[in-house]
């Protein structure tokens, strides 16, 4: 099986792309900075993606006190604060001291400060429960919890009815449940709702919260003392963790505590305050300078004055209906763009009419949600911000013309309400025009050239499709219901350039997750059986197999058909309350393909490998001509796990069957099924074997022992193989087996091979093998190939609700692993 896709992998080409469209990793220069512009590319931008909300980092007074403090201490302070720190340390937490009343600890980095305090605080008999949009380094931290087996859990962004549930579940059986949150949501620039939380921590006294007030700090609250503190007081049950590196215009982090006792343990035992370097001197000297300033009537001014500056914003925000995701009182602004293509593109008309913005993109945000973040400090003007505002209200509709999308699309991704409405059943390009046919059935489809584009690259021709939609419609479960619809693109001169078509399906989201997750799942499953799945809609569906997907690449517009398809395919799921579309089985080495995937919102996730035995493997007269074929190690193994145990076998082809014989069947197919992991999904209902037998195009391989080796009193199947077939592919889909005779007669094996001596009789010039098992599949001569599929959510919480149980389960190998070591170690 391939490597499940790391989310680290989809970082890469998601960051990789926008420096490819040249607005990340830009580099600032020009020397002198003022605050207000940066120089890139030779160009002077006025510069809104600073978090320096209140402009004071080119202060004379801050600049002083780092030059005096490199003066007398150096550039550095080469030591671990454990052993001994410079005064100005000292100095820095008593003027935080007075801003906050109550004892607080600087660290070297916000980050840093999570590193040393959470692992303190948390204790091995409390549960820890994290907002879904909580800071990155929040997160990151979270993960020294998890190694210690700390139970973690994802809430739903600001759902405190869900957390109260939560809480109340919790609070039976242990010490104290966190929740981890943001006072400011650094990407939206939305306010956590605290005061209802400071009511939750009244309510139960082992629920307390931890809040990182990065982003709220210096512009809000009595002494500069952040937003956080602005909406509720300090409570007991809180740690409030702050950044020295924004609107503080220092560095550092600064830890919060209500008590001396907790700052004490921190102080002595937080990792990174013994291991870690130190604050260094000019930034220290720095951060007594600003905190001068926090501490006098002069920041209360400056509230003002950046207060001024964000309203205004705001009105010319709405005046101009541009689609800010959250119109608050932050100077943080989030402009939906939905694809990351239409968040490039206004980007680079901003920075051409000289501003400066930051794209926001995966993993910061969905896939479907990047934007155009931009931040309001006192450095700007407030003709700086009209001039801004008027510029992006000009460029932002045609931005969404040259990319094809309008501000509906925008409306639907963030789940806003929708003003606009876009036609979809045409795409201009110069002189020559794409149109879109949709079909719901099948039937309303010309077969023949159905058939002539898609019909023989896998299980999908036109009969097969027919074969499908009738037995997966009125089943009595939801997930064996399955909706389909029909694509053909045409030129302008009526030649096809796309069709696929696709199924809007229940799937279970650990469809692709390692066997081992998805063990894990399946046992919460026993009592919420619908626990982490989604209605996705899929390109194919999940009982096909092949290139789901006819594209001409040799003609000039076939960009343009993805980008027509995908918006036919979007409505789809808007429509039909979907949370992601899967486009699945391309080829991963595909690079153009791949490019515009990201650019459209969609994120590569590497599937299993799939194994095909091409035509040159079945032009074969005589089983020894095919082992003659296969590799040496193959060939003997063939010999001696296949051609040997042949003799004991019935091999049968079924066309028809009794209710005792399908029964039968579906217990041996549930046998497969409630092993198969690697590939997770609903069982198939019953109705389909039924469906099939007889059908002339599904084909029933039924293994027996002969009856001089058959040990129970009933002589039944032991195998059985439901496989597709168009007069050039042959398509095992489904496998039941007695595991009982798995090593005694090799009853997997002898399936296999009697597929491949049926696909050679039938004259096929195809097999699909499927998923899984690839080493086993190689052994019959099968080539495997590496697939792709692309995925766009938008809902991403199942999606991170899963990759915390992936986490787990790699922590608790981790654990195991070690102790077995240890143990081996000691034996030994």
């Amino acid at each position: 099986m391939a490597k499940h896709n790391h989310i680290l992998d989809t970082v890469d080409e998601c960051i990789t792309n926008g420096v490819k469209n040249q607005v990340l990793h830009l580099v600032s220069g020009g020397g002198h900075s003022d605050g207000r512009t940066i120089s890139v590319n030779g160009e002077k931008l006025v510069h809104f993606a600073s978090y320096s909300y209140l402009g004071l980092e080119t202060v004379q007074r801050l600049k002083d006190a780092g030059i005096n403090a490199i003066q007398k201490y150096g550039t550095q302070y080469g030591c671990s604060r454990a052993y001994v720190s410079i005064e100005l340390y000292e100095e820095l937490e008593n003027l935080f001291g007075q801003i906050y009343n109550t004892p607080v600890l600087i660290a070297p980095s916000t980050t840093l400060a999570h590193i040393a305090a959470l692992p303190v605080l948390v204790k091995d008999e409390d549960a820890v429960i994290i907002d879904q949009h909580v800071h990155s380094s929040v997160q990151t931290t979270v993960k020294l919890l998890k190694v210690r087996g700390i139970p973690v859990e994802i809430l739903r962004h600001n759902r405190l009815d869900q957390l109260e549930d939560r809480i109340k579940e919790l609070k039976q059986n242990y010490r104290k449940i966190w929740y981890l949150l943001d006072g400011v949501y650094s990407m939206y620039g939305d306010f956590a709702p605290l005061q209802p939380l400071y009511q939750l921590m009244n309510k139960y006294e082992q629920f307390s919260i931890y809040v990182d007030d990065a982003h709220g700090m210096s512009w809000q609250g009595e002494r500069g003392s952040g937003y956080t503190l602005s909406q509720i007081n300090l409570h007991p049950q809180m740690i409030l963790v702050t950044s020295l590196n924004k609107a503080f215009a220092a560095s550092g982090g600064a830890i919060v505590f209500p008590n001396k006792e907790d700052y004490r343990k921190v102080r002595t035992c937080g990792g990174t305050l013994i291991f870690s370097t130190p604050i260094q001197p000019p930034m220290l000297g720095v951060g007594t300078a600003s905190a001068k300033i926090h501490l006098s009537p002069e920041i209360k001014t400056l509230q003002n004055n950046l207060s001024e500056r964000i309203e205004l914003c705001k009105k010319l925000l709405i005046k101009h209906g541009i689609p800010v995701i959250s119109n608050n009182d932050s100077p943080i602004f989030y402009v939906g763009t939905g694809l990351p293509k239409v968040a490039y593109n206004l980007a680079k008309r901003l920075i051409n009419k000289g501003y400066y913005t930051s794209v926001a993109l995966f993993p910061a945000v969905s896939m479907k949600c990047a934007g155009i973040r931009f931040c309001i400090n006192l450095h700007h003007t407030l003709e700086d911000i009209r001039q801004m505002v008027f510029i992006m209200a000009d460029q932002y509709p045609l931005a969404l013309e040259e990319e094809g999308r309008t501000f509906k699309d925008v409306y639907q991704a963030f789940k806003m309400n929708v003003t606009e409405e876009r036609p979809l059943n045409a795409v201009e390009n110069g002189k020559k025009k794409l149109s879109v046919e949709s079909y719901r059935t099948i039937k309303d489809v010309d077969k023949k050239e159905w058939d002539g584009l898609l019909g023989y690259n896998g299980s999908f021709d036109w009969e097969g499709l027919q074969f499908m939609e009738g037995v997966f419609n009125g089943n009595p479960e939801k997930e064996s219901n399955w909706d389909f619809y029909y694509f053909i693109i045409r030129d302008g001169n009526n030649h096809p350039v796309l069709a696929t078509f696709f199924t809007v399906v229940w799937c279970k989201d650990d469809i692709f997750s390692p066997a081992s997750i998805s063990e894990q799942i399946e046992q919460q499953r026993k009592n919420d059986p619908y626990y982490l799945c989604s209605k996705i809609v899929m390109m194919g569906s999940l009982l096909t197999e092949g290139t789901h997907i006819y594209l001409n690449r040799e003609h000039d517009q076939w960009h343009e058909a993805i980008t027509m398809l995908l918006q036919q395919v979007t409505q789809i799921q808007n429509e039909a309350g979907a949370t992601s579309i899967n486009l699945r089985d391309f080829d991963a080495q595909d690079v153009l393909l791949n490019d515009l995937m990201i650019g459209e919102g969609f994120v590569k996730v590497d599937l299993p490998e799939t194994s095909i035995i091409a035509k040159e493997k079945l032009a074969w007269k005589k089983p020894e001509e095919y082992l003659a074929l296969l590799p040496y190690n193959a060939r003997h193994n063939m010999r001696r796990d296949s051609v040997k145990y042949e003799q004991f076998y019935d091999v049968e082809i079924i066309k028809n069957a009794t209710d005792g014989d399908i029964r039968h069947w579906y217990k041996l197919y549930k046998n497969v099924k409630s092993k198969g992991f690697e590939l997770n999904t609903f069982d198939l209902p019953e109705k389909f074997f039924k469906a099939l037998v007889g059908h002339p195009q599904w084909e029933v391989i039924q293994l027996t022992l002969k009856s001089e080796f058959n040990d129970r009193e009933e002589r039944k199947p032991i195998a059985v193989g439901f496989i597709y077939k168009t007069n050039k592919t042959y398509s095992p889909m489904i496998l039941g087996l007695d595991y009982y005779y798995l090593f005694a007669y090799k009853n997997y094996k002898q399936m296999l091979y009697q597929v491949v001596k049926r696909a050679n009789s039938l004259g096929m010039e195809k097999v699909y093998l499927g998923f899984t098992a690839t080493l086993e599949k190689q052994k019959l001569g099968a080539t495997p190939f590496a697939k792709v599929a692309y995925v766009q959510t938008s809902d991403s919480y199942n999606m991170e609700v899963l990759e915390n149980h992936q986490q787990r389960g790699k922590e608790r190998v981790k654990i195991f692993t070690e102790f077995f070591e240890k143990t081996s170690k000691k034996n030994a």
